[in-house]
């Protein structure tokens, strides 16, 4: 039985959910050289689709990548903080509030988190506090353990690449798909402010306590930051509730969806992809904006020129090319060229 279990463990390398996306973003920021990271920021794709490493580099000098996928719970960040832990000696995390608010989460989006990462304790920890958070039956969690025994199908079309890390990109998992770079929000759309707040989920409210816990327990600094929305007055209620929350216990909270903030930052329906997620453009000014924020705040001191990060300077030669020349210009203007 031992022996059976062990084996149906390493299936899970190349038996997880097909994403490239995620296997990209989650191994290549734990793949990082040991102690080069100054931050990590951690959610969903309220995370990805705006900051972009290479352009917080471009623009301040600062080392902070993603570590995020795409409705990923917020329930995971602790175990996403343990394994950062495990060889970055960062100076903080930033966290994102909108993994709070996702009230429906579905088999890929767990699935997106959980399969990419290390076949650790700390991998067996973050199935069973996913698993509980979804309150599955015991059966219903077995997948999650062993994505085998869901995704046996896909061995016909495994090939070599399933069975190693995700490849570099050279961007430091920046984001640049083709909706990405092209797509603008309907003019029809607005941007909502709200000071109402309104009470969350009660196992979201728990899962937010027990993070704050963990992280005063352990001494570690956070700024949880929620991306700006248009529109989902009722998502932006509740997250005036986290912010104030995180506030009440002596946490950094920055919340693009207050008009000051929103308005400082420059952003306008133009710079939006869709209701939930800024474009190139407005991405480039959330990292602008946030980098100068992290770097004024918590002190993270500029590393270009420092030996041992050359591979960011390259990152953001590649990420221009990525990006195209129009944006390549507005990350020109970010930096100060």
């Amino acid at each position: 039985m031992l022996a059976l279990t062990a084996a149906l463990w390493l299936l899970c390398i190349p038996f997880g959910v097909d994403t490239s996306m995620s296997k990209r973003i989650v191994q290549g920021v734990l793949s990082q050289p040991e102690d080069t990271l100054q931050a990590v920021y951690i959610g969903n794709s309220g995370v990805y689709r705006f900051w972009q490493p290479a352009a917080a580099w471009d623009c301040e000098g600062i080392a902070v990548m993603n570590l995020a996928t795409a409705s990923m719970p917020g329930a995971a960040t602790q175990y996403l903080m343990e394994e950062t832990l495990k060889t970055q000696d960062v100076d903080m995390f930033v966290v994102d509030l909108r993994a709070y608010t996702d009230s429906e989460l579905n088999e890929a989006n767990l699935h997106n988190i959980i399969d990419y990462m290390p076949l650790d304790l700390t991998r067996l920890r973050l199935v069973t506090r996913l698993c509980a958070y979804q309150r599955y039956w015991p059966y219903e969690a077995l997948e999650y353990y062993f994505p085998v025994l869901r995704f046996h199908a896909r061995w016909s079309e495994l090939e070599m690449e399933d069975f190693l890390p995700a490849e570099d990109d050279g961007t430091k998992c920046s984001y640049y798909t083709s909706s990405f770079l092209n797509n603008v929000q309907d003019e029809q759309d607005y941007f909502a402010v709200s000071d109402v707040r309104t009470e969350p989920q009660k196992r979201a409210v728990r899962a937010f306590e027990q993070l704050m816990d963990y992280c005063e327990e352990n001494d570690i600094t956070v700024l949880f930051v929620a991306a700006p929305l248009l529109a989902h007055v009722n998502q932006k209620e509740r997250l005036n509730w986290f912010a104030d929350m995180a506030r009440e216990r002596g946490f950094g909270v920055v919340n693009f969806n207050e008009r000051a903030v929103y308005d400082d930052v420059g952003l306008t329906l133009s710079d939006f992809m869709d209701n939930t997620h800024t474009n190139i453009y407005g991405s480039i000014k959330f990292t602008r904006w946030l980098a100068a924020y992290l770097a004024d705040h918590y002190a993270l001191d500029d590393r270009r020129g420092v030996p041992g990060y050359e591979d960011w300077d390259a990152a953001v030669d590649i990420y221009r090319e990525k990006i195209g020349d129009k944006a390549a210009a507005a990350l020109d203007a970010a930096a100060g060229r």
